[in-house]
């Protein structure tokens, strides 16, 4: 599971950077092709994030908000 939130987090970085306020605040030129590449980081991002966490057991004895 740490594989997978280093592996997460470094996928998330380009992300921020290209489709948040923060491309325009650090003045990055703009990329062509980049809402595809943030579409394609993000879906790999959030499948990576389910898939671990619907393969870990749950070890909390706290009540599962969403089930």
């Amino acid at each position: 599971m740490r594989r997978r939130f280093w592996i997460s987090l470094v996928a998330t970085i380009p992300v921020v950077l290209v489709q948040s306020p923060l491309h325009d605040l650090l003045g990055l030129p703009t990329v062509p092709g980049a809402a595809i590449v943030a579409l394609a980081l993000s879906l790999f991002v959030y499948a990576a994030g389910a898939s671990s966490s619907s393969k870990e057991p749950a070890t909390s004895s706290a009540p599962a908000i969403l089930g």
